[in-house]
């Protein structure tokens, strides 16, 4: 069964007046996409998309993620690949140019910390030695959100907003990158909700991911 998740859909919740713990906002998470057995079933996940930009196919993706902070992503157009991968102790990328680029400084740091937070889904978050905090709430005029930023002591820093309304993860900024990661259209895949329609916004350029 396929269902998908608005925040339209349901009975509006109010504003809350105090922000929920970091703790708290993940729980409600975790239990909104499955449950926390269900999430800690999955060791390893492989994703296909396809890549648009302004609406139109430009390729094709592959997203690789292995617990607790492995992950792979390979994207095909048609006049070549990319490929970037991180892991607990590397992060590094292939260029359109074939040329290989291990990330360094501030860059590596964040990138690593973005594969452990996804291939874990935060799960037990404290145990893989991230702090967390409620900043703020974001996104009043669209979908109100609790903005919650995950650190480490080396400096690794991200901004996720959690839908007030359905608890549901609907952004992910990283100041380093100057990226901006919207997820939509989640829908059930192997017990979990999944976002269906990935939109990330760079610099250099902005790319849609189709699941």
């Amino acid at each position: 069964m396929v269902v998908g998740v608005s925040a339209t859909s349901a009975q509006k919740k109010p504003l809350p007046k105090k922000l929920p713990s970091a703790e708290k906002i993940v729980d409600n998470y975790l239990k909104a996409i499955g449950g926390k057995k269900a999430v800690a079933a999955i060791n390893d996940a492989t994703y296909d998309y396809i890549v648009q930009v302004n609406d139109s196919p430009v390729g094709t993706a592959r997203l690789k993620r292995k617990y607790p902070g492995s992950e792979r992503l390979e994207l095909l157009f048609g006049n070549g690949s990319i490929t970037s991968a991180t892991s607990s102790s590397s992060a590094w990328e292939v260029g359109l140019d074939n040329k290989l680029r291990t990330l360094t400084g501030p860059e590596s740091t964040n990138a690593k910390f973005a594969g452990l937070l996804n291939a874990s889904r935060l799960l037990n978050f404290k145990k893989l030695n991230v702090l967390a905090r409620p900043v703020s709430l974001g996104d009043l005029a669209l979908e109100p959100a609790y903005i919650v930023e995950f650190s480490t002591r080396s400096g690794a820093r991200l901004q996720y907003y959690f839908s007030v309304q359905t608890a549901l993860i609907t952004k992910v900024t990283d100041d380093v990158q100057k990226s901006r990661t919207l997820f939509e259209d989640y829908r059930v895949e192997k017990g979990i909700l999944e976002p269906h329609r990935i939109r990330v916004k760079r610099g250099d350029g902005d790319l849609t991911f189709l699941l």
